[in-house]
């Protein structure tokens, strides 16, 4: 029998595998996780960093759906929209 992969526990478990890299934002970013649903708010210092982020937590196994509020300092917060994988 072939064990079935988990998904993330919680949001420490998807910061510990998005943040690996030293170099991203992570103090900057929020992450709520709920039911396989992932929210990403706050401010990132480059606007490639918001597209980066997302992709980084939709790798994540167990992440089913990702809701990407994150924006560059001086422009407003996107407003909800939840994108599935």
């Amino acid at each position: 029998m072939v064990p079935r992969k988990r998904g993330p526990r919680g949001p420490h478990k998807i910061r510990s595998e998005v943040f690996r890299d030293p170099t991203l934002p992570k103090g900057a970013v929020n992450l709520n996780v709920e039911d396989g649903r992932v929210v990403l708010r706050g401010e990132v210092a480059e606007p490639a960093l918001v597209e980066e982020l997302e992709r980084r937590v939709r790798d994540v196994v167990g992440v089913r759906e990702v809701e990407n509020l994150l924006h560059p300092p001086g422009s407003e917060a996107p407003e909800h929209v939840a994108r599935s994988r």
